[in-house]
């Protein structure tokens, strides 16, 4: 049984990032194998799940890399999302968006963080946000998979404004842009579907 499972996500994990480029084959195999591995045991820690320190290091070096990026990791799985949805036959698709907040207030040496929330107590909350588009069949139950994911740091959570001051702001300084950004994906991934179902098979 875990043989079989295991041999599903190392598939799967192919299929999604099989075409993944990062600029050397033995890179882009270990990308592959790291999201088998953690599939295979979700929630554990690298050290945990490699099979030698060596292979951890390896892991470690991987993810430190420059060419490995979240717009690279997301660009390659999109291809994979939308080939699941044309091979479906579901004529309607739903792009569903909304934003996460990812809580890493007790993970002080982490860089990058930004406010995410406060209190009575404290102003400081730290995290990130996360907006997310998710590809759906609308009348079946079926998920394809994340279209695309916006990952950002607050600089610092907003006062209080007086009445009308939001709205005399351009629309590219408020958060509120991602989701238009979120539909701009939906309609090049309704563009790029149309246009493949157009090819002759």
């Amino acid at each position: 049984m875990a043989r079989a499972r295991a041999q599903a996500n190392a598939e799967w994990a192919f299929n999604e990032l099989g075409s993944i480029d990062l600029g050397d084959a033995r890179s882009n195999r270990r990308m592959v194998s790291f999201l088998s591995h953690m599939l295979n045991s979700p929630g554990i820690s690298i050290p945990q799940f490699a099979s030698s320190v060596a292979e951890a290091k390896a892991f470690y070096r991987l993810l430190d890399a420059e060419t490995v990026t979240d717009t690279v990791l997301l660009d390659v799985q999109r291809q994979a999302v939308l080939r699941r949805a044309m091979h479906s036959g579901c004529r309607v698709l739903l792009a569903i968006q909304d934003t996460t907040t990812c809580n890493y207030d007790t993970h002080h040496s982490l860089d990058g963080l930004g406010a995410i929330s406060s209190n009575q107590l404290r102003a400081d909350f730290q995290g990130l946000h996360v907006h997310s588009t998710l590809l759906t069949a609308a009348d079946e139950d079926e998920v394809f998979g994340l279209l695309g994911a916006k990952i950002y740091a607050r600089k610092a959570l907003r006062k209080k404004q007086t009445p009308g001051t939001r709205n005399r702001e351009r629309i590219e300084d408020k958060e509120s842009i991602r989701w238009l950004e979120s539909l701009e994906l939906a309609r090049q991934a309704r563009q790029w579907l149309q246009e493949l179902s157009a090819q002759p098979a």
